[in-house]
């Protein structure tokens, strides 16, 4: 499904889908960075 999506080359990208994590980080500045997490939990 995500294999279609393009790699962003966004240097603040720290973690993305090259990782195959269930979460993206992307570095808002020298200190600070956004932490976005997806969970799916089937019954």
């Amino acid at each position: 499904m995500l294999s279609g999506l393009k790699h962003s080359g966004d240097a603040a990208l720290l973690v993305g889908l090259e990782t195959s994590d269930d979460a993206a980080v992307y570095r808002l500045d020298a200190n600070t960075a956004f932490i976005s997490t997806a969970d799916f939990i089937t019954p």
